[in-house]
């Protein structure tokens, strides 16, 4: 598999690699973690916004909310 990496000047998020390392992490869990990261520390997130980012739904969404 080939890796496409493009020089980042704007419209981007630096975060560690710590979670994406988590073995004991689902991959939606994982998914949801960076997605939350994306956006500014006081951003407010409830379970249907963060629902209506994906194609997953509320269980779903919920289910990886709570397991982070």
């Amino acid at each position: 598999m080939s890796v496409f990496r493009t020089k980042k000047v704007k419209n981007f998020t630096v975060m560690s690699n710590n979670h994406l390392k988590q073995p004991d992490l689902s991959f939606k869990a994982r998914g949801i973690l960076s997605t939350m990261l994306a956006y500014p520390d006081d951003w407010e997130f409830s379970i249907e916004g963060l629902a209506k980012m994906a194609s997953d739904g509320i269980k779903s969404t919920r289910s990886g909310v709570n397991e982070l």
